[in-house]
């Protein structure tokens, strides 16, 4: 699955491939068409439209928007688990978070899986609020204290031991129940599901003030009868 002369080593355990890393035409396939839905899904909106679109919404999901670099993640207890992304193929192999990833996914007895999620770096206190770029910077670098930072928030199961969970209609609740059991939900943890709950329409406003008031970037919405999502923060770039 992986053309390993395509990838630099950076540190003792960890690698990158910039891009064709990952030589599977399935995966890639699946990842690609995945990206694809996902963008065609998700709109962006400015903050004043929040109380218009959601407030008669009797119930929806909120997730923390993270600024970082969105990455599928392949796990087979058989082989090294890696981050990639479709199509050009950039991977990474022997991230902590990756290692982190397998124990847990061992631990439950899952065999294969997919998943979408979001590398990211956490907030620190008296320091600027992390961004792409800085994932970027660190996961380019060769600093073993650095790249131990990195986290990962899962968002969405692509694939679960054979079983296609891209077409999550009105069952979406389901995966995002099933992520809980599979990664859990402290943010402490390298890997985990991304912070978010089910709550009324009417409580967006609040919680979008809440999350970039305390220097995070915004939030993401997700409908739970539609496969829309909508991108909230202060500025759109």
């Amino acid at each position: 699955m992986l053309d390993k002369t395509k990838f630099v080593k950076k540190t003792k355990l960890y690698s990158i491939a910039i891009s064709s890393g990952v030589n599977d035409s399935v995966i890639l396939d699946i990842g690609a068409r995945y990206e694809e839905r996902l963008s065609r899904n998700l709109t962006s909106i400015h903050p004043d439209e929040i109380s218009k679109r959601f407030d008669g919404v009797k119930e929806l999901l909120w997730t923390r928007k993270y600024d970082g670099e969105g990455v599928l993640v392949f796990y087979d207890q058989e082989m090294e688990s890696f981050a990639f992304s479709a199509p050009s193929g950039r991977a990474r192999l022997g991230l902590p978070v990756l290692d982190e990833l397998s124990k847990k996914l061992k631990k439950v007895g899952i065999n294969k899986a997919l998943f979408r999620g979001e590398l990211y770096l956490p907030l620190k206190k008296g320091v600027h609020r992390p961004t792409v770029a800085d994932v970027v910077r660190v996961s380019f670098g060769s600093n073993d204290e650095d790249i131990a930072t990195l986290r990962l928030a899962l968002f969405d199961i692509v694939m679960l031991d054979g079983e296609d969970m891209r077409d999550d209609g009105d069952s979406f609740l389901e995966e995002w129940d099933k992520l809980e059991g599979l990664v859990g939900t402290s943010h402490k943890d390298l890997v985990h599901r991304v912070e978010g709950a089910k709550v009324p329409g009417g409580e967006i406003k609040k919680l979008f003030d809440r999350e970039v008031g305390s220097g995070e970037e915004g939030l993401v919405v997700r409908l739970l009868d539609k496969p829309e999502c909508y991108k909230i923060k202060p500025r759109q770039t």
